[in-house]
């Protein structure tokens, strides 16, 4: 008994297949990615990664020291911005300054593995209005502009540095 196909095997093209190549004009402002700059002068995904950058550093500069344990700090380096709601639930709350508290990273630990004490803890710290106003905002959903966002985030920061 002998193996034989009884389809032919389809041919490889003969002429390499060409891809769309962006323009340098018109790249993201990172180095390595090749996308079409859409927000300012990054693609989607930089952007938002540069939003979450400045919006942390504004969190972390605003409150100075550990919210969750009360503990003094004596550069922001040392904090970490922890978010109430999670910024993967929802992208309407993703840079709300009342969604986000400096935290030290064995508090931040302690919040993102022990959910419900978080979520009493920020009852208590933002109270009951606030809270459930953060939380309707949330399930609301919406997402906002990403170049508007990481633009006040500057200045905010430009007006704390002054």
């Amino acid at each position: 008994m002998t193996l034989t196909r009884r389809t032919p095997m389809k041919r490889k093209r003969d002429t390499a297949r060409r891809r769309f190549v962006v323009p340098p004009a018109l790249q993201c402002a990172n180095k390595r990615c090749r996308k079409v700059a859409t927000v300012l002068e990054w693609c989607m995904t930089h952007a938002r990664a540069e939003a979450d950058r400045l919006f942390s550093r504004y969190v972390r500069l605003r409150d100075g020291h550990c919210m969750v344990c009360g503990g003094s700090e004596t550069s922001v380096d040392g904090l970490q911005c922890s978010h109430i709601i999670p910024k993967s639930r929802s992208d309407a709350v993703r840079w709300d300054p009342t969604n986000a508290v400096a935290a030290h990273m064995t508090c931040h630990h302690d919040t993102t593995h022990h959910p419900a004490g978080w979520d009493r803890w920020a009852l208590e710290f933002l109270g009951e209005q606030l809270y459930g106003a953060l939380h309707h905002k949330a399930r609301r959903g919406g997402r906002p502009d990403v170049g508007w966002v990481i633009l006040e985030l500057r200045k905010r920061l430009e007006g704390m540095a002054a």
